[in-house]
């Protein structure tokens, strides 16, 4: 499975981890506890189109259609701000 990074060294792990624009990594920082696309988008003040076409972008970045795969494998690169 392309997200699966368990068993690699934490230097490959990043490594492997696509480089997000900042409007991408907002809109995964929004999407992080469970919000819904609208939600995401009346956050960030912007459409939920929008939200849907950075989601297809990091989806493709990703190698990944798995929203909580996405997260985590950011979230474990250190991508996304506490």
């Amino acid at each position: 499975m392309p997200g699966n990074l368990d068993g690699l060294p934490a230097v490959l792990q990043v490594s492997l981890v696509p480089p997000l624009t900042e409007a991408e990594r907002r809109t995964l920082e929004a999407l992080r506890n469970g919000r819904t696309t609208r939600e995401a988008a009346a956050e960030l003040f912007i459409s939920q189109d929008t939200v849907k076409y950075r989601l297809k972008s990091i989806y493709r970045k990703f190698q990944s259609a798995d929203r909580a795969d996405i997260l985590y494998r950011a979230e474990r690169a250190g991508l996304l701000r506490r």
